[in-house]
């Protein structure tokens, strides 16, 4: 059985420095960074992520907040 664990700082902050530079044949992605920066916050499954919508972020007396309806896997 496999286990997950969440990524350190120091992880997050190589894989956005990785993926903010340009390398042989491949340029930095913004979209790609601004992903995994959600996913890393929050949590969110890929498909979660993508499914979100602009009207999903709202104005709270605490803030932004995101308004997410999570899909399970079957």
């Amino acid at each position: 059985m496999s286990t997950s664990r969440p990524i350190t700082n120091e992880e997050h902050r190589l894989i956005m420095q990785t993926m903010s530079e340009t390398h042989v044949g491949i340029r930095p992605n913004p979209e790609i960074i601004h992903i995994l920066t959600i996913e890393c916050s929050t949590g969110l499954r890929l498909s979660d992520i993508l499914a979100m919508k602009l009207s999903d972020i709202y104005l709270s007396d605490q803030g932004y907040r995101l308004k997410i309806v999570e899909r399970k896997t079957k």
